[in-house]
């Protein structure tokens, strides 16, 4: 059976340290200035090597290119032969840019009737905001600010993102993290060019927030946890939910891929 298992990392497969659940015997997986960032649980890693030898895994994630290089489980032990960075903006192919994709995505945002470089001086009073703590500038493909806890009104994001909109782009905010993006710019997008060149009997998938919605949509099996947003949107868009958090989740949604795949545990 040919496989594909695409997942969102961030608070999917790995979490922070204070994300990890207690008892849990867990692998650094990213450091960032001497000290570790970022966890695996030790099940979630064995299963997923388990899984790497049999099936597709492709990484599909919003870090930048720089962001997703930290991550050395990626770079050095589990190297798969396809990851998705900058949220469907850039494919990786054998730890190269894969060309064809990235003029597309270059031709789509010389489209945009409102362009990358003009989004800051049109938005400035957003981009300026005094609860804007930081500005990420994401592969020159979006930005990312973060937000003071709580200082950005639910109305002011929504008229934000109904302005965005008639420029073809929008907005999400995961916790304190507003990611403003070209609405061409999913997961989704990028996924489905992937599948198009190689046909698959099994499509799996596991994301956590509505920037993964769009991957999860495409999947004949898809698992999202309790924790994150999507267990929100359950109700609109039909998706099943997970009863398990955090790396139990990663743990549990491992197991039901290989016992589909009669993969020894």
């Amino acid at each position: 059976m040919n496989v594909l298992f695409t997942s969102d990392l961030d608070r999917t497969l790995i979490f922070s340290k204070r994300r990890m659940l207690a008892n849990t015997c867990y692998k650094s997986i990213e450091q960032l200035d001497g000290q570790t960032i970022s966890y695996m649980s030790k099940t979630t890693y064995n299963r997923l090597v388990q899984l790497h030898a049999v099936l597709d895994f492709v990484p599909v994630t919003t870090r930048s290119l720089q962001q997703y290089t930290r991550l050395t489980l990626f770079q050095y032990e589990l190297t798969p032969k396809i990851a998705i960075v900058a949220n469907g903006g850039v494919i990786l192919r054998n730890g190269k840019i894969d060309e064809v994709w990235q003029q597309h995505i270059y031709k789509r945002q010389a489209a945009l009737p409102l362009l990358y470089e003009q989004v800051q001086e049109h938005y400035s009073s957003m981009f300026t905001a005094p609860f804007v703590r930081r500005l990420y500038e994401v592969d020159s493909l979006f930005f990312v600010l973060t937000i003071e806890d709580g200082k950005l009104p639910e109305e002011s994001l929504l008229q934000f993102r109904i302005d965005l909109e008639q420029f073809e782009w929008t907005c999400y905010l995961l916790g304190r993290k507003l990611y403003i993006l070209p609405c061409f710019l999913t997961k989704g997008a990028a996924v489905q060019y992937i599948k198009s060149q190689t046909s698959y009997d099994w499509h799996v998938a596991a994301g956590d927030s509505m920037m993964d919605l769009s991957m999860l949509e495409l999947a004949d099996t898809c698992f999202i946890p309790q924790h994150g947003e999507l267990k929100q949107a359950k109700a609109e868009h039909g998706l099943p939910v997970m009863k398990e958090t955090s790396s139990n989740f990663s743990d549990e949604t491992l197991k039901k891929i290989m016992e589909r795949m009669s993969v020894t545990l």
